[in-house]
């Protein structure tokens, strides 16, 4: 655990480093590959996050997905738990206990088989498709039913820089895989590595 927290701790610092138009140039990069990948194509219901703490940003490609009719979903916290929630450009967010902006509205609860992908933040990642976030545990419950079904939807992406790829990351048994990774150089693919 002690590992963990240095890693998260050295991570962040790098990350907030990071001057404005080195973000800039790594979020339109990322975008890039995700255009010319053609990765979120067929998909029509994507979730995202909204950036904080430095994170590669997602808002051009937020833009990008709206502007071809893809349906967004943001993260929501209610107590200790995490949702998703239907967001339109334009509509009012508020902040939420760590500050970090998400949709304004009635909460309507989905079911997380309704998304087909998941963009969801990082701190590290390895080449195994283990995911080091940062300490909340949101996502690994909102998504534990994967470990016990067959149904494997929705696909997690993790998002990165390339710089917060590591040799490898130690795992607890609660920890979701992700099936692949974006970074501003380049795509990641785990499949193999998924039960």
């Amino acid at each position: 655990m002690e590992e963990k927290v240095f890693l998260r701790r050295m991570m962040r610092q790098r990350r907030r480093a990071l001057s404005q138009t080195e973000q800039q140039l790594a979020s339109f990069s990322l975008t890039k590959q995700i255009k010319q990948s053609g990765l979120l194509r067929r998909f029509k219901r994507v979730a995202l996050y909204w950036t904080t703490d430095n994170e590669i940003s997602l808002l051009p490609l937020l833009k990008y997905l709206s502007k071809h009719h893809r349906k967004i979903y943001l993260p929501i916290l209610l107590g200790k738990k995490m949702y998703f929630m239907r967001y339109k450009i334009g509509q009012p967010l508020k902040k939420n206990r760590f500050n970090i902006p998400e949709p304004n509205g009635r909460f309507q609860p989905i079911y997380p088989t309704v998304l087909d992908s998941v963009l969801m933040p990082l701190v590290a990642f390895d080449q195994q498709g283990n995911r080091l976030g940062m300490g909340g545990g949101f996502y690994d419950r909102y998504f534990e039913y994967l470990h016990y079904r067959r149904n494997k939807k929705p696909i997690l992406w993790g998002v990165a820089y390339e710089w917060q790829r590591v040799e490898h990351l130690n795992t607890q048994w609660w920890d979701i895989p992700l099936q692949g990774v974006i970074t501003d150089k380049g795509i990641y693919r785990f499949y193999e590595y998924r039960n």
